[in-house]
């Protein structure tokens, strides 16, 4: 997942997806379909995209 996760980062240009966060030691590559929910489309790139840590967090309901 690591090479997808960093192609991901890469492809939306190193910057979150919400907010524009550029840090790159605070992004993560979010699954837009949850992968309990959806294991089919785990490895799929079109269900990833570029979050940094707290616009992740918000996604799934914690604070940071």
């Amino acid at each position: 997942f690591h090479h997808l996760s960093k192609y991901v980062k890469l492809r939306d240009g190193m910057r979150c997806f919400s907010c524009g966060h550029d840090d790159p030691h605070q992004l993560h590559a979010h699954h837009l379909y949850p992968k309990h929910d959806f294991p089919e489309k785990f490895w799929e790139e079109d269900n990833l995209i570029t979050l940094c840590v707290e616009c992740h967090g918000k996604v799934h309901g914690y604070r940071v």
